[in-house]
């Protein structure tokens, strides 16, 4: 078998990645990257990346939510995502949301930080960054 942990791209020993295709999105779209490390330029402890689409309205009509380091390997919060859609985002809203993340979390304890500081660091920036890509 093959190594399928941390950092690793589930690609077997054969295989080759030749492309990489990304949908161009258009329209009322904000971002917002939140991180943690211990040192400038370090691998991140927790990172969270946010992606949010607005209609014409200011109604959120499509999100992306995923989070890095706070798990052996990066994930999707669909969960919040879902409570996104439909709504306009406001504090109340992002502070909410923030907790679905919890949901996709498995962190465990390491020599860089705990398992139950991972999960409150997740949440915090999980909530900045909501508000960063809406704003």
């Amino acid at each position: 078998d093959f190594y399928t942990g941390p950092l690793s791209s589930g690609r077997r020993p054969d295989e080759i990645l030749s492309e990489i295709r990304f949908p161009v999105r258009r329209g009322r779209i904000g971002t917002g990257f939140q991180e943690i490390s211990p040192r400038h330029g370090d691998f991140a402890l927790v990172a969270v990346a946010v992606q949010i689409e607005r209609d014409a309205d200011g109604v959120c009509s499509r999100a992306s939510v995923a989070l890095g380091g706070a798990s052996p390997n990066p994930v999707r919060a669909s969960e919040a995502e879902a409570a996104l859609i439909g709504r306009r985002i406001d504090a109340a809203l992002a502070n909410d949301v923030s907790r679905a993340v919890d949901a996709v979390l498995s962190p465990t304890d390491d020599l860089h930080a705990s398992a139950a500081y991972r999960r409150r660091v997740a949440r915090v920036l999980a909530e900045r960054a909501i508000l960063e890509a809406a704003a």
